[in-house]
């Protein structure tokens, strides 16, 4: 597990809400939160940033250089390539996907999925096929083979945007699923509109100064305060 390194998928090109991952919360781009969370998992050995070379993105890339945070630059269109070059960069041999746009991603599910992904002995694991938990946390892990494989096999523009659809749908990947005993996809948590990021912005200010709380504890909020839920539910 100590060989295992998230990747964060990145950019500042949102069509939906631009520059959303440099956005403020609490006066931090919403970034940090997403690698400061992730600092708390138990098995992540390295955090990396995947970003492009958009121009759009020199931005985000001085603030990871003054945070002293590791980044890969490569295409912005193939993230399945930006990927794979950035794990053979830094010489990743299993690999967390996450991606910037969810800044309550949670260590704890990341762990879990990450133990299931070795107690399985699969190519790849996720918590979303079928999904259980909300939008905002999902978690995949899969092996460098895995990611190579895909890499050098996939051909369609969706499999290279999407990065993990050809390890899912090629069936040539075992693959296995890490779910919680109780539904709650229907939740959103991640953030692709302004409604999400208001949402995300009432949760951290609710919390603070603590920004290491629990996807439960936000579910518990919620369900006290079904008003944080209409704010976004109206959202696919």
């Amino acid at each position: 597990m100590k060989k295992t390194a998230v990747i964060i998928q990145a950019r500042m090109g949102s069509k939906r809400l631009p520059g959303k991952i440099m956005k403020k919360i609490l006066n931090k781009p919403m970034i940090e939160y997403v690698v400061e969370r992730l600092s708390k998992s138990n098995f992540i050995s390295d955090i990396i940033v995947a970003t492009s070379n958009d121009p759009n993105n020199m931005g985000l890339i001085k603030f990871l250089e003054s945070k002293g945070i590791n980044y890969y630059v490569g295409d912005e269109e193939d993230v399945l390539a930006r990927y794979y070059l950035a794990a053979k960069k830094f010489k990743v041999k299993n690999i967390v996907r996450i991606t910037a746009d969810c800044p309550l991603v949670d260590p704890q599910i990341v762990d879990n999925t990450i133990s299931k992904y070795f107690e399985d002995t699969v190519d790849y694991t996720s918590n979303i096929f079928p999904r259980s938990f909300p939008k905002g946390l999902d978690t995949e892990v899969f092996s460098f083979n895995a990611l190579e494989r895909a890499y050098f096999e996939s051909t369609k523009n969706y499999d290279r945007e999407h990065v993990t659809s050809y390890m899912r749908e090629s069936k040539k990947f075992n693959i296995s699923n890490y779910s919680f005993k109780e539904d709650h996809s229907g939740v959103r948590l991640t953030v692709d509109w302004k409604e999400d990021f208001i949402l995300i912005d009432k949760i951290f200010n609710f919390f603070k100064p603590n920004i290491f709380f629990s996807w439960l504890e936000v579910i518990s909020i919620m369900d006290n305060d079904p008003k944080l839920l209409e704010i976004n539910q109206h959202l696919s």
